[in-house]
């Protein structure tokens, strides 16, 4: 029974030993992991935030280049895939800028942004159905976000949906009554149901209160008042073709050999 309890006893102080030992075997290599993936993530931080400011300055592939190596030290990360994701839509690099955001979404089903990015590029790509799901997902994350509403419009435009397309740009304006890109985007749509005055008064507004920079509301509300076939009126349409080229709007010049090459002074 003696030596029973010895040995009772010595497995039990090797067994307090060993426990000892893998303790502090862990003290030492915890902290010395948790250290190191602090690292990690500190580079993967910095090379995001550097990725952000090579993109502001338009270096689009040194952006790509810190995006995609923050990406392998972190493949977790949805902000790094929205991110890169985001410069390839500025490089029209739509396709592989819909894997970028679907990543983005693999990860996080929750974040508004990923979709309204997705749908962007869709759009851009011509797919509507999908960037229209897309939209749909974005406005149900989140209901109050200016530019979901008006890519939306602009997708049922594309569709020919043009009371939807109309409905989400007022509700745009109701957000923000003085966007001059929603008056235009208005504006535009009047002209689909044959609503040339109110669509004259979107783009006078733009050009009077809003915006008297902006070469779009000028090309347009000169294509109104060129539509009238009054001479006056056709008169002030080339002037309009003439701001809209002066701001940068080389299609303007279109509309001036069309409506003003009878007057050498346009």
């Amino acid at each position: 029974m003696h030596i029973m309890r010895d040995i009772h006893k010595s497995s039990y102080r090797k067994r307090n030993v060993v426990i000892r030992i893998l303790i502090s075997f862990l003290f030492i290599i915890l902290p010395n992991q948790l250290i190191a993936k602090g690292l990690q993530m500190n580079e993967e931080k910095e090379l995001l935030s550097r990725c952000e400011e090579k993109f502001n300055f338009k270096q689009t592939e040194e952006a790509l280049s810190l995006c995609s190596k923050a990406i392998i030290i972190d493949p977790t990360d949805e902000n790094a895939y929205n991110l890169r994701g985001w410069v390839k839509v500025y490089k029209n690099q739509f396709p592989e800028a819909v894997l970028d955001f679907s990543s983005a979404i693999k990860i996080n089903s929750k974040n508004w942004n990923s979709f309204f990015r997705r749908s962007y590029a869709y759009y851009s790509l011509g797919e509507y159905e999908k960037s229209l799901l897309d939209i749909n997902s974005s406005i149900q994350l989140n209901p109050n976000h200016f530019d979901s509403y008006f890519l939306r419009s602009m997708i049922y435009e594309s569709q020919k949906k043009y009371s939807d397309a109309l409905a989400d740009i007022n509700a745009c304006l109701y957000k923000d009554a003085n966007s001059d890109e929603a008056l235009i985007q208005r504006g535009r749509l009047y002209l689909k149901f044959n609503r040339s005055a109110d669509a004259l008064k979107d783009f006078d507004r733009v050009i009077t209160f809003i915006n008297p920079k902006n070469p779009i509301a000028f090309y347009y509300r000169g294509l109104i008042r060129a539509s009238y076939k009054q001479p006056q009126l056709t008169e002030q349409a080339c002037d309009d073709f003439r701001q809209a080229v002066k701001l940068g709007n080389e299609g303007a010049q279109n509309a001036i050999l069309e409506y003003c090459s009878y007057n050498p002074n346009y």
